[in-house]
Order: structure tokens, then sequence, then C-alpha cells
């Protein structure tokens, strides 16, 4: 089960997600007599992100970050990458629309 533990991976769960399943497998050892801490649980989340969130797995390294400080870092760093993937289509409007103005204008 440890090792279970130790394979989880990000790749397309949301953060509270996969927060979620290191929680259980660790609660689940726990159980059993097998005590992890918060310490490896940030170790083990950490080993398991995409690169996307490459600063955060550094800066967490050099500055042994907490578990609560973890979880805040990188479930503000999802909203930001989500709010970023929802302006672009807006943007991308916008772009249209000042290049459909643009034509109407030097057309008349």
């Amino acid at each position: 089960m440890r090792h279970a533990l130790y394979s989880i991976k990000k790749a397309n769960l949301t953060i509270k997600e996969y927060f979620s399943k290191v929680k259980t497998l660790s609660n689940s050892l726990t159980t059993v007599g097998s005590l992890v801490t918060k310490t490896e649980q940030v170790s083990v989340i950490l080993d398991g992100l995409l690169v996307e969130y490459e600063s955060i797995h550094v800066l967490a390294f050099a500055t042994l970050m907490s578990l609560d400080l973890l979880t805040d870092m990188l479930l503000d760093c999802e909203a930001r990458q989500l709010a970023l993937l929802t302006d672009v289509p807006l943007q991308e409007t916008l772009r249209q629309y000042r290049l459909s103005e643009t034509c109407l204008f030097s057309e008349a």
C-alpha cells in the first residue's frame, strides 16, 4: 500500500481530488500501523505534481513547507491556471471583434 501512495500522480485530477487520494491512502496506512507523517505527505504530493507546478515544487523543498501552506499554494495556483484558461476565449473574442470593426471601417 505504501508503494501505491508513492505512485500517485496528479495527472488530470484537480488539486482537491489529488490531495484526497493522498490523504485516503495515508489514513489507510496509518490505520494498519504504518504512520504517514505530514512531511511524508508533502513529499508524496510534490513528487506527483505536473511541470506546471514546478516553481511551487522547488520552493516547497527549499523551505520545508507545511502541508497546509502547500495546500493553499497549490489551490491558488490551480485557480489562477483555470482563470487564465477561461480568459483566453474572451481575449480571442475581443480580438476577433476588433478585427471585424477594423474591416467594417476600412470598407466604408
